[in-house]
């Protein structure tokens, strides 16, 4: 099995709503709405997940890293572990931190 495409991802296309990676600048899926459907709201989480997914990944090591080696309680050293889940947070939410 191959990787994925390239990321980033976005969302676009009428009649048919397609995510598309910015990259490749191909189609990484298609479907059809229908009238009354959640359709674009479920396909912008979609997009927003996928693109936060590596970020989000290295956050959590990042933050088990300084768990691990805070045996003596450097609060300087929660401080830098919050900033990186607070952003981490911010990108997979699609707001500002």
């Amino acid at each position: 099995m191959s990787g994925h495409s390239t990321l980033p991802w976005r969302v676009g296309g009428r009649p048919s709503l397609k995510v598309w990676s910015d990259f490749d600048n191909e189609v990484v899926s298609e479907c059809w709405m229908v009238a009354g459907t959640k359709g674009e709201a479920n396909a912008a989480l979609i997009v927003r997940s996928v693109n936060a997914h590596h970020q989000l990944v290295e956050a959590l090591e990042k933050i088990a890293d300084i768990i691990k080696r805070n045996k003596y309680h450097q609060w300087e050293k929660i401080e830098d572990a919050e900033s990186i889940a607070r952003a981490a947070l911010a990108s997979a939410k699609g707001t500002s931190e």
